[in-house]
Protein backbone atom coordinates (compact mmCIF):
# COMPACT_ATOMS: atom_id res chain seq x y z
CA UNK A 1 0.00 0.00 0.00
CA UNK A 2 0.81 3.45 -0.65
CA UNK A 3 0.16 7.04 -0.11
CA UNK A 4 -1.03 9.33 -3.23
CA UNK A 5 -1.05 13.07 -3.03
CA UNK A 6 -4.39 13.35 -1.23
CA UNK A 7 -3.02 11.31 1.19
CA UNK A 8 -5.31 8.73 1.06
CA UNK A 9 -4.26 4.88 0.47
CA UNK A 10 -4.86 3.83 -3.31
CA UNK A 11 -6.83 0.76 -3.43
CA UNK A 12 -7.52 -1.63 -6.31
CA UNK A 13 -11.10 -2.42 -8.36
CA UNK A 14 -11.27 -5.91 -8.15
CA UNK A 15 -11.30 -5.82 -12.39
CA UNK A 16 -8.22 -3.26 -12.40
CA UNK A 17 -4.97 -4.94 -14.48
CA UNK A 18 -3.19 -5.36 -11.05
CA UNK A 19 -6.10 -7.55 -9.66
CA UNK A 20 -5.52 -10.36 -12.30
CA UNK A 21 -3.15 -13.34 -10.96
CA UNK A 22 0.14 -14.04 -13.02
CA UNK A 23 -1.31 -16.04 -16.30
CA UNK A 24 0.12 -19.71 -16.30
CA UNK A 25 0.73 -22.44 -19.14
CA UNK A 26 -0.85 -25.14 -19.05
CA UNK A 27 2.17 -27.46 -17.73
CA UNK A 28 2.96 -24.73 -15.35
CA UNK A 29 1.28 -24.21 -11.37
CA UNK A 30 2.05 -21.87 -8.95
CA UNK A 31 3.01 -23.82 -5.67
CA UNK A 32 2.96 -23.44 -2.18
CA UNK A 33 3.61 -25.66 0.97
CA UNK A 34 3.18 -24.50 4.36
CA UNK A 35 1.08 -23.66 7.18
CA UNK A 36 -0.59 -20.19 6.50
CA UNK A 37 -0.51 -19.42 9.90
CA UNK A 38 3.27 -18.39 9.51
CA UNK A 39 3.12 -17.50 6.14
CA UNK A 40 1.52 -14.32 4.60
CA UNK A 41 1.66 -15.52 0.91
CA UNK A 42 0.40 -19.02 1.80
CA UNK A 43 -2.58 -16.93 3.95
CA UNK A 44 -3.43 -14.81 0.89
CA UNK A 45 -2.93 -17.82 -1.34
CA UNK A 46 -5.54 -19.65 0.75
CA UNK A 47 -7.52 -16.96 2.49
CA UNK A 48 -7.75 -18.78 6.21
CA UNK A 49 -5.56 -19.92 9.05
CA UNK A 50 -3.73 -23.48 9.33
CA UNK A 51 -1.08 -23.93 11.95
CA UNK A 52 0.43 -27.24 10.09
CA UNK A 53 1.62 -27.44 6.47
CA UNK A 54 -0.36 -28.28 3.45
CA UNK A 55 -0.42 -27.56 -0.39
CA UNK A 56 -1.74 -24.97 -2.31
CA UNK A 57 -1.22 -25.07 -6.18
CA UNK A 58 -2.89 -22.87 -9.19
CA UNK A 59 -3.18 -24.49 -12.00
CA UNK A 60 -4.62 -22.48 -15.09
CA UNK A 61 -7.15 -20.21 -13.39
CA UNK A 62 -7.92 -23.02 -10.41
CA UNK A 63 -7.02 -22.58 -7.46
CA UNK A 64 -6.68 -25.96 -5.24
CA UNK A 65 -5.57 -26.75 -1.30
CA UNK A 66 -4.75 -30.33 -0.72
CA UNK A 67 -5.87 -30.45 3.32
CA UNK A 68 -5.41 -33.22 6.04
CA UNK A 69 -8.72 -35.00 7.38
CA UNK A 70 -8.15 -32.72 10.28
CA UNK A 71 -9.15 -29.66 8.26
CA UNK A 72 -10.53 -30.70 5.02
CA UNK A 73 -14.24 -29.42 6.29
CA UNK A 74 -13.04 -26.00 7.57
CA UNK A 75 -11.29 -25.76 4.45
CA UNK A 76 -14.56 -26.06 2.29
CA UNK A 77 -16.01 -23.83 4.33
CA UNK A 78 -13.15 -21.21 4.39
CA UNK A 79 -10.46 -21.24 1.98
CA UNK A 80 -10.65 -18.90 -1.05
CA UNK A 81 -10.11 -21.88 -3.29
CA UNK A 82 -11.93 -23.84 -5.78
CA UNK A 83 -10.92 -27.52 -5.10
CA UNK A 84 -10.19 -28.69 -1.47
CA UNK A 85 -8.79 -32.40 -2.48
CA UNK A 86 -7.97 -34.86 0.20
CA UNK A 87 -4.47 -35.86 1.59
CA UNK A 88 -5.56 -38.72 2.84
CA UNK A 89 -7.23 -39.71 -0.55
CA UNK A 90 -4.01 -38.98 -2.55
CA UNK A 91 -2.05 -41.60 0.60
CA UNK A 92 -4.83 -44.06 -0.69
CA UNK A 93 -4.12 -43.94 -4.29
CA UNK A 94 -0.04 -43.84 -3.98
CA UNK A 95 -0.31 -46.78 -1.60
CA UNK A 96 -2.93 -48.89 -3.63
CA UNK A 97 0.10 -48.55 -6.42
CA UNK A 98 2.71 -49.68 -4.52
CA UNK A 99 3.63 -47.00 -2.26
CA UNK A 100 4.22 -47.64 1.19
CA UNK A 101 4.77 -44.74 3.13
CA UNK A 102 4.07 -41.89 0.24
CA UNK A 103 6.09 -38.63 1.26
CA UNK A 104 4.96 -34.95 0.00
CA UNK A 105 7.04 -35.33 -2.94
CA UNK A 106 4.88 -38.76 -4.36
CA UNK A 107 2.04 -36.47 -3.63
CA UNK A 108 3.13 -33.90 -4.98
CA UNK A 109 4.08 -35.76 -8.25
CA UNK A 110 0.77 -37.66 -8.84
CA UNK A 111 -1.35 -34.36 -8.40
CA UNK A 112 0.80 -32.70 -10.87
CA UNK A 113 1.06 -35.82 -13.40
CA UNK A 114 -2.59 -36.22 -13.40
CA UNK A 115 -2.94 -32.25 -14.30
CA UNK A 116 -0.33 -32.71 -17.23
CA UNK A 117 2.05 -30.28 -15.06
CA UNK A 118 5.66 -30.35 -15.55
CA UNK A 119 6.76 -26.88 -14.55
CA UNK A 120 6.43 -25.22 -11.00
CA UNK A 121 7.06 -21.75 -9.82
CA UNK A 122 7.79 -21.86 -5.98
CA UNK A 123 8.14 -18.60 -3.64
CA UNK A 124 11.80 -17.91 -2.37
CA UNK A 125 11.31 -19.12 1.15
CA UNK A 126 10.50 -22.68 -0.67
CA UNK A 127 12.05 -25.63 0.77
CA UNK A 128 15.26 -26.21 -0.72
CA UNK A 129 14.99 -29.27 -0.25
CA UNK A 130 11.43 -30.36 -1.41
CA UNK A 131 12.67 -28.42 -4.54
CA UNK A 132 15.68 -30.49 -5.02
CA UNK A 133 13.45 -33.71 -4.89
CA UNK A 134 10.56 -32.17 -7.11
CA UNK A 135 13.55 -31.86 -9.33
CA UNK A 136 14.65 -35.32 -9.35
CA UNK A 137 11.32 -36.40 -10.63
CA UNK A 138 11.34 -34.39 -13.58
CA UNK A 139 10.20 -31.27 -12.64
CA UNK A 140 11.21 -27.72 -13.97
CA UNK A 141 11.19 -25.72 -10.51
CA UNK A 142 11.54 -21.78 -10.57
CA UNK A 143 11.91 -19.77 -7.51
CA UNK A 144 9.81 -16.31 -8.19
CA UNK A 145 10.91 -13.66 -5.83
CA UNK A 146 8.85 -11.62 -3.58
CA UNK A 147 6.53 -10.25 -3.99
CA UNK A 148 5.04 -13.92 -4.59
CA UNK A 149 1.57 -12.06 -5.11
CA UNK A 150 2.54 -8.78 -6.70
CA UNK A 151 -1.27 -7.89 -6.35
CA UNK A 152 -0.65 -8.17 -2.69
CA UNK A 153 1.00 -4.54 -2.51
CA UNK A 154 -2.20 -2.93 -3.64
CA UNK A 155 -4.71 -3.47 -1.30
CA UNK A 156 -8.58 -3.44 -1.75
CA UNK A 157 -10.94 -0.38 -0.10
CA UNK A 158 -11.89 -3.50 2.42
CA UNK A 159 -8.36 -4.58 3.10
CA UNK A 160 -7.36 -0.70 4.27
CA UNK A 161 -10.48 -0.26 6.44
CA UNK A 162 -9.10 -4.07 8.16
CA UNK A 163 -6.09 -2.41 8.58
CA UNK A 164 -6.94 1.01 9.70
CA UNK A 165 -9.35 -0.61 12.24
CA UNK A 166 -6.84 -2.98 13.81
CA UNK A 167 -4.32 0.10 13.63
CA UNK A 168 -7.02 1.87 15.92
CA UNK A 169 -7.41 -1.22 18.16
CA UNK A 170 -3.82 -1.64 18.39
CA UNK A 171 -2.69 2.07 19.29
CA UNK A 172 -5.75 2.07 21.83
CA UNK A 173 -4.27 -1.02 23.33
CA UNK A 174 -1.18 0.44 23.25
CA UNK A 175 -2.40 4.15 25.34
CA UNK A 176 -4.29 1.78 28.25
CA UNK A 177 -1.06 -0.07 28.92
CA UNK A 178 1.18 2.82 28.95
CA UNK A 179 -1.86 4.24 31.03
CA UNK A 180 -1.29 1.33 33.41
CA UNK A 181 2.35 1.75 33.75
CA UNK A 182 2.28 5.05 34.67
CA UNK A 183 0.57 4.30 37.47
CA UNK A 184 2.67 1.66 38.93
CA UNK A 185 4.86 1.97 41.69
CA UNK A 186 8.60 0.83 41.96
CA UNK A 187 9.08 -0.52 44.77
CA UNK A 188 9.95 -3.47 47.15
CA UNK A 189 6.47 -5.70 47.88
CA UNK A 190 5.72 -5.31 51.60
CA UNK A 191 5.04 -8.72 53.43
Amino acid sequence: MFETKSGRAKTKNALSPEAKPRELRSDQAMLLVSASEGDANMLYAAGFFVPDPFIFFQHKKTKYVVMSDLEIDRAKKQARVDRVLSLSLYQKKLRRAGKASPGMTDILDLLFRERGIRSLIVPANFSALLADQLRAKGFSVQIKRDPFFAERETKATDEVKHITESLRVARLGLEAGIRALKRTKIGLPKH
